[in-house]
């Protein structure tokens, strides 16, 4: 019993310690390398070179109008900008809102058979006559000067890829919404202190920027906004954030349809990493980010689980039953913040943050076992927010 005892002792404290390291530990980090050596980028407000920015859009019709309005309203030379929609064989009234704005300079690219929003972009980016491509989706709203904020760090050659900052609103305040609002305030920090330490991982598929002659054509079970980025590093580019370049989008209202997002995003990301394995090497900056921020990432729901099993079996020891009390306490906070969902109860940010993070690490299990047994989607569903 004593060997067992040890041997839960140490499952337990390896999985405390991998998940420290993961929220914490890692940021902590990246603030002191980023104090002993910051990357400085060069940028020009007066840069501003020819740019396409490309739309996907599937079944948009709720947001498509105002997303062409705000195109129309962006702080950038006319002549020098041109908005490419790109309909992946939409069956609503998404492709007759777009036509009213062909004349307003709006392309539409209405593909007849439906691939995937990958797949829309790799038979999109041909057409595009700019120099830089800028992505977006059919829900971001951007800031006027969101497009210069971008294109002004182009002027630096070793930039491929720029990063803008996407802001969650949440005008509905569910405990979904509000989870997912703080948990992208983190993110947002991690991707500040990545791009001036060496370079980020991926970026915000709402608003990012590439040299079009760096585009890699993807396969459709890829997500654009963490391989394409990856792709540009590996060419010997950097990926820099830009927190000024900004755009805004509704949190979901839904539990289930953010939980199946989150899922359907990690599978795809790990069929991306599949086949980018020779960044993984931990010997190198990027290895180390993407294995800090991500695969790590990914482990924490076993952690979990592994805590608390090694804790039942430890919970008549001294201190181990205290810390099985505080894990009892915050999976209840849990339970409670998804009853007071359900019954459409005001928020509570005791409760809202421990069931944000317990479905969102359920959902990271669930994606793992749809990229095992091949069971994701390059199809995209338009999400109600």
């Amino acid at each position: 019993m004593n060997w067992l005892y040890i041997i839960m002792q140490i499952i337990f404290c390896l999985a405390f310690a991998l998940t420290a390291y993961t929220y914490f530990i890692y940021p902590l980090l990246l603030i002191i390398l980023v104090r002993i050596c910051p990357k400085i980028w060069k940028k020009d407000e007066n840069h501003l070179p020819s740019v396409s920015m490309i739309i996907p859009a599937y079944n948009e019709e709720h947001c498509i109008a105002d997303k062409l309005d705000n195109c129309l309203e962006l702080d950038y030379p006319k002549e020098k900008i041109e908005f490419i929609i790109v309909s992946d064989c939409s069956s609503d009234r998404t492709n007759e809102i777009v036509s009213t704005y062909i004349d307003k300079g709006f392309r539409l690219n209405d593909l007849k058979e439906r691939g995937g929003k990958v797949v829309a972009l790799n038979k999109t980016i041909p057409l595009a006559n700019g120099e830089i491509v800028i992505f977006s989706d059919a829900n971001s709203m951007y800031d006027k000067l969101a497009i210069r904020n971008l294109t002004r760090h182009f002027i630096d050659e070793r930039i491929g890829c720029v990063c803008g900052r996407l802001i969650y609103t949440d005008p509905t305040k569910t405990l979904v919404g509000e989870g997912e609002s703080l948990y992208w305030r983190y993110e947002t920090s991690l991707k500040k202190l990545e791009s001036r330490f060496n370079s980020l991982i991926g970026a915000n598929g709402s608003i990012f920027a590439i040299r079009k002659d760096l585009y890699v054509p993807l396969p459709g079970l890829s997500i654009d906004d963490f391989e394409t980025p990856l792709w540009i590093y590996k060419k010997g580019y950097k990926v820099i954030y830009e927190p000024e370049a900004t755009c805004s989008e509704y949190t979901s209202t839904k539990t289930a349809d953010e939980w199946d997002r989150r899922s359907r995003i990690i599978a795809l990301e790990l069929h991306s990493l599949s086949r980018l394995m020779d960044l993984l090497n931990p010997f190198t900056l990027m290895g180390f980010e993407i294995i800090s921020h991500k695969l790590l990432r990914w482990l924490v729901p076993f952690n979990l689980i592994a805590m608390l099993i090694s804790n039942i079996i430890l919970w008549n020891l001294p201190f181990y039953n205290i810390i099985l009390i505080l894990q009892g306490i915050f999976y209840l906070f849990s339970l409670i913040g998804y009853i007071m969902q359900e019954l459409g109860m005001k928020k509570i940010k005791f409760f809202y943050i421990p069931f944000y993070f317990v479905a969102m690490n359920s959902a990271i299990i669930y994606a793992i076992i749809r990229f095992v047994n091949k069971r994701v989607e390059a199809h995209w569903e338009t999400l109600e927010r």
